[in-house]
């Protein structure tokens, strides 16, 4: 099957980070589960070409899942909030923890606003380059690399696509339940005082897994 259903409710993590920037985090058990509830059209797509009688077109088809699986190894380190934005694109309601903001409200919608604002301009910019590569592709088709490597614009056009649907989803969500965390408050804390997110995660009495390692990456 290409979908199964989503989770009802995912929490999500606001976290200011240094320079008081804000950041999401999902755990990535809530991620795998909301991926799960989500049709992959690009793999379907590969499989049906895989599956076609034509010689031809099942090897185009291996040629898009090795593009596919070698976008798959990047995407983590493109920019590791998109694949939470994207997680956030079937979930109805979702149980916001914080560290006690006054304006958690307005924090969280701003966030998504930027990112949304964000992933609109790169949707353009690679429909732009997207298109110039699907032109160009008839005249490289039976060199594997460049073939390959055309189609990258195609996998972060879809992918920008679903982290804004995935901002808008939660912009516009059915439930949002914001509660104050005050294992976050000292962790917020500790990250000011200088603390590295592990030993700050470690202080604060947090073990969701890999928020430490995520807090690395954006701070």
């Amino acid at each position: 099957m290409d979908a199964v259903t989503a989770p009802a409710v995912v929490s999500v993590y606001m976290v200011r980070v240094r320079r008081f920037r804000t950041t999401l985090f999902i755990a990535p058990e809530s991620i795998a589960a909301a991926e799960a509830g989500q049709r992959d059209r690009i793999r379907a797509f590969v499989r049906r070409l895989m599956a076609h009688r034509n010689a031809v077109v099942r090897w185009l088809g291996r040629v898009f899942r090795a593009a596919h699986d070698f976008y798959r190894r990047l995407e983590d380190r493109i920019d590791p909030l998109e694949r939470m934005l994207k997680a956030l694109k079937g979930p109805s309601a979702l149980r916001v923890l914080h560290a006690g903001h006054s304006k958690a409200r307005d924090e969280f919608h701003g966030l998504l606003r930027g990112q949304a604002t964000k992933h609109t301009v790169w949707l353009a910019v690679d429909g732009v380059v997207s298109a110039a590569a699907v032109a160009v592709s008839p005249f490289l088709a039976w060199i594997p690399g460049p073939y390959v490597l055309l189609y990258y614009p195609l996998m972060r056009l879809l992918s920008h696509r679903r982290a804004l649907e995935g901002a808008r989803n939660a912009m516009n969500a059915a439930s949002v339940v914001f509660e104050e965390s005050a294992e976050l408050g000292r962790l917020e804390d500790s990250l000011r005082s200088g603390a590295s997110p592990s030993n700050g995660c470690a202080r604060a009495g947090i073990r969701v897994t890999g928020l430490d390692a995520y807090l690395e990456r954006v701070s």
